[in-house]
């Protein structure tokens, strides 16, 4: 019985053998297939895509693609001088200064008459230092002024906040302009209302 047994054992064992002996292979080969599979679509993705019967040329410009491109940047270019010297202010510009628009970014709306306001704003299309900024309040014959300076911000001017004491606009309904002015610039911003209460 012994012998049986051991010889049962040893059946097992080498049908367990041929099993491991085939899926190694398989598994290998399919992990492979696999990984290939990958790679494959990951390059198909980073590829450039182009329509049936189109292709890519990698050669270096020819002297007419050149040229080409060096006559759009001169129509650009030009195109970007006539839009930046239009005037986009109502007030005209008789000088050689830059026409220039501020825009008033703060009172909004009210103001507190017993307390001290700011009028903030800046001036798109000049990066300089030291330009008049001036506010006027209107209200009927009532005209006030305050100033201060412009100074160099990230890409613009930025007036310095003009600061409104308690008591120097009375209560009611107001008009405000910031005019800016340099050697290089000037230009009146778009009236804005405000209330004073």
């Amino acid at each position: 019985m012994k012998y049986k047994n051991n010889t049962k054992n040893q059946n097992t064992s080498a049908s367990r053998k041929k099993v491991l002996l085939i899926l190694l292979p398989c598994i290998v080969i399919g992990s492979l297939a696999g990984i290939y599979m990958l790679k494959k679509r990951n390059n198909e993705s980073s590829a450039p895509q182009t329509k049936p019967g189109q292709t890519i040329n990698y050669a270096p410009s020819t002297p007419e693609e050149k040229k080409d491109v060096e006559n759009n940047k001169d129509r650009f270019i030009k195109e970007q001088q006539n839009t930046s010297s239009t005037p986009t202010q109502s007030t005209t510009n008789t000088s050689s200064t830059k026409a220039v628009t501020p825009i008033i970014t703060n009172p909004v709306g009210a103001i507190n008459s017993a307390s001290v306001n700011t009028v903030n704003a800046y001036v798109p299309g000049i990066f300089e230092e030291n330009g008049n900024c001036n506010a006027t309040f209107t209200k009927g014959s009532n005209v006030l002024t305050k100033q201060s300076t412009g100074f160099e911000n990230v890409s613009n001017t930025q007036c310095a906040p003009i600061s409104i004491d308690p008591g120097f606009l009375s209560v009611g309904q107001w008009t405000v302009v910031v005019s800016y002015s340099s050697a290089k610039a000037e230009g009146a911003s778009s009236e804005l209302k405000v209330e004073v209460k």
